[in-house]
């Protein structure tokens, strides 16, 4: 048999599963990246790093006594493994880091000590007593092992795991070549001759990182008395911005955030400042662009010195001119802002690695909104699609398009969506009539969003199909009507009483004879503080919309925007005066997959195996455009604490489900439950696994998540998902 020194053998197993992080028990399904593989930057720096050669695992002063510290990686993808003084991995990966001792055919070893001095390592081990190790070493950060008297013709491999220091703000970290493995002790020879050896050995690690980008949703209304200085002849917007970043592992090098104040009702802002801890920005009075960033400093010794934080708040004040508002004629602002954010982070200075590391660009719009509070005022409000409690959004799914784009073989239908009109009446006025009505000028129809900001009229895909109300009888009485017009040729379309209004509902809405592009609703007098809604039954015609949009620009898709007019008429005879107008957003997102995990205790005792523990698996849909479960794949990761899994028993909830196999994997030290269920008809369900766990006794009371990777075959064929 062919033999090559100083290389071992890999073996490789390889687990084929689409596999997506849920943290802190939920997460849906998003599109699984394409990996790049042309270029490896772990593999490039591993090149730099010396290889082991043949005798330089001898110890100084003797010549029975060798000692060495290596890593192994396969450089030449040839399947064996080259000893090497070096490893380089992402922050929150490990490497094993081996130890070979070997004391040959003279005397023997006394009072030996491994010492490890890591510059930016922590040596992570979980080592018994044994014949040649004294004590037991588990530990998450292992300064010393002690060793017995190691007699001749002993030879002794160690293991061990190699952790990234907390980086702190010490940018140094990210690479060190100065990390040693000490060996002492004293060669005893046969002829009682003693010999003091020590051998250290060098070795490089570098840590690089990954930085990633995300903007938190405004929602709610403020006040439109708090911003009108009539006086001061003023608009005083005020509102902020949070950026985030998410991976929480990078030392931050700077924030970014981008954007364009657009002008109200035709006016620029005339003052726009953007505040907040130590932001500075740009602001274009022209084009009505900034540009706000938070940048760290670092001194020469390449600490940190002033940092930037995780979460950074950008605080705008945008002042526009009284005319904006007065020439509005109405009492609700809203305004649009399309932004962009990124966070740029620290990273291995080396050729090897982009330093600074850049993250995504998150792109959102947000939509403020300005208007009078509830109570005194008539106001009016709109929403699109369905409400979804758990993320508090509104969302109309992409799932007949996708059938269409993916060409499943099964009937596709029209989506058809809901636009709710809430009409609240107030206390002030009498109110002869109340209008709603869809807006029609320029950029005021139904629209799509997609990624980049761009819109998109919605009027030649959607049209209204049907209608039903609610609160009807209090707001309007025993002689009310409500009276629904074609808003472009002014048709009366159908007049509803007290006989039929309540006869209409979501299963059985009141359908028109042919599509209407766009409606109006006028109303008999009514009655104050009292509510009124309108639900607006919209179809989508996807054949259309899949010829429109190329899959790629449909992916880009993301919102659905729907405008809404409220006018009141105070006395017959009266004009209709506007007095709210408001915008419904919705996120227009493919069909999602969920599934969360929990454990039947709290806390977990460290010093004896804890017996009949149940880890429970649990998969939802009862929520809009979730899919039910068919054929799922899950993985458990538990905690790095837990040194040994017993699983007992397997229990699905029903007996619909089967489990095909499962397995305890060890993965570097890590334990993971692999499962593999079948099932024929789509479904939600529980698994429980009952096991023993044995928990690191070395440990100190601290809070650990235990993690879930899940995929769902009935979720596969919709390849947008979002993750949330």
């Amino acid at each position: 048999m062919q033999k090559k020194k100083n290389k071992l053998l890999i073996n490789i197993a390889i687990i084929s599963l689409l596999l997506l992080f849920i943290a802190s028990s939920i997460t849906i399904f998003n599109n699984f990246k394409q990996i790049n593989n042309d270029y490896n930057p772990e593999l490039a720096r591993a090149m730099e790093y010396q290889k082991v050669k043949e005798g330089e695992d001898r110890v100084s002063n003797t010549d029975y006594v060798k000692f060495d510290a290596f890593f192994l990686q396969d450089l030449d993808n040839d399947g064996y493994a080259d000893k090497i003084r070096g490893t380089c991995k992402e922050i929150t990966q490990t490497d094993t880091l081996y130890m070979n001792l070997n004391v040959l055919t003279n005397g023997k070893l006394e009072n030996g000590q491994i010492t490890i001095q890591g510059q930016n390592i922590n040596l992570k081990t979980a080592i018994v007593e044994d014949d040649v190790i004294s004590g037991n070493y588990i530990s998450e950060n292992t300064k010393q092992i002690n060793l017995k008297t190691i007699n001749k013709g002993t030879q002794k491999l160690i293991y061990a795991t190699v952790k990234a220091q907390d980086l702190g703000l010490d940018t140094n970290k990210y690479s060190s070549k100065t990390n040693q493995i000490i060996l002492t002790g004293e060669h005893v020879a046969d002829n009682g001759q003693r010999t003091t050896i020590r051998k250290a050995v060098n070795f490089t690690v570098d840590w690089y990182a990954s930085v990633s980008c995300s903007i938190y949703d405004y929602s709610g209304a403020q006040n439109i008395d708090d911003v009108i200085d009539k006086q001061g002849g003023n608009v005083n917007l005020s509102f902020y911005i949070q950026t985030k970043e998410d991976k929480n592992l990078a030392i931050l090098n700077s924030s970014y955030l981008t954007g364009k104040i657009p002008p109200l009702n035709g006016y620029m802002p005339t003052k726009v400042e953007i505040t907040g801890t130590d932001i500075t920005y740009t602001y274009n009075q022209t084009t009505g662009e900034f540009v706000a960033k938070r940048i760290s400093e670092i001194n020469a010794s390449k600490i940190v010195t002033k940092y930037v934080p995780r979460t950074n708040m950008y605080r705008f004040k945008v002042v526009y001119p009284i005319q904006a508002y007065e020439e509005l004629g109405e009492d609700t602002i809203s305004t649009q802002i399309p932004i962009q954010a990124y966070y740029e982070g620290y990273n291995n200075p080396n050729p090897e690695f982009e330093n600074p590391i850049k993250s995504n660009i998150a792109t959102k719009t947000l939509n403020f909104l300005w208007r009078k509070p509830e109570g005194e005022m008539a106001r009016f409000d709109v929403t699109v699609g369905k409400y979804r409690s758990y993320d508090n959004q509104y969302v109309v799914s992409k799932r007949e398009p996708l059938k269409i784009y993916n060409n499943i073989e099964e009937q596709t239908y029209n989506d058809t969506y809901e636009v709710k009109w809430i009409a609240y009446t107030g206390s002030k006025y009498e109110i002869y009539s109340l209008q709603m009505k869809e807006q029609t000028g320029e950029n005021d129809e139904d629209r799509f969003q997609d990624t980049e900001d761009t819109f998109y009229d919605m009027s030649e895909f959607s049209k209204n199909i049907g209608i039903y109300f609610s609160g009807a009888d209090n707001t309007l009485g025993e002689g009310g009507e409500i009276r629904v017009y074609n808003a472009e040729d002014g048709h009366l379309i159908n007049t509803f009483t007290k006989d039929n209004w309540n006869t209409y509902s979501s299963s059985n809405p009141y359908k028109y004879e042919t599509p209407v592009k766009h409606i109006r609703i006028e109303t008999s007098k009514v009655n104050k503080n009292s509510n009124f809604t309108v639900y607006n039954i919209k179809e989508i015609n996807d054949s259309e919309l899949c010829q429109r949009f190329t899959k790629p620009n449909f992916d880009k898709l993301q919102n659905i925007y729907s405008y809404l007019t409220g006018n009141i008429k105070r006395t017959e005879g009266a004009e209709y005066e506007t007095i709210d107008t408001d915008i419904g957003i919705a996120l227009y997102e493919a069909p999602i997959s969920v599934a969360t995990i929990e454990i039947d205790r709290d806390t977990f005792g460290t010093q004896k195996e804890e017996e009949n523990i149940d880890i429970k698996i649990t998969t939802l849909s009862s929520y809009y455009n979730m899919e039910g479960w068919k054929n799922g794949k899950f993985l458990v990761k538990l905690p790095s604490d837990v040194l040994e899994l017993k699983v007992n028993k397997i229990t699905p909830s029903t007996s619909n489900i089967k489990i095909l196999a499962h397995e305890v994997l060890d993965i570097d030290g890590q334990k993971f439950i692999q499962l593999e269920t079948e099932n024929e008809n789509p479904t939600n369900y529980n698994i429980t696994i009952n096991c023993n766990i044995t928990a690191n006794p070395k440990m100190i009371t601290k809070t650990e998540i235990i993690e879930l990777y899940a995929s769902n075959e009935n979720c596969e064929n919709y390849k947008d998902r979002n993750t949330r």
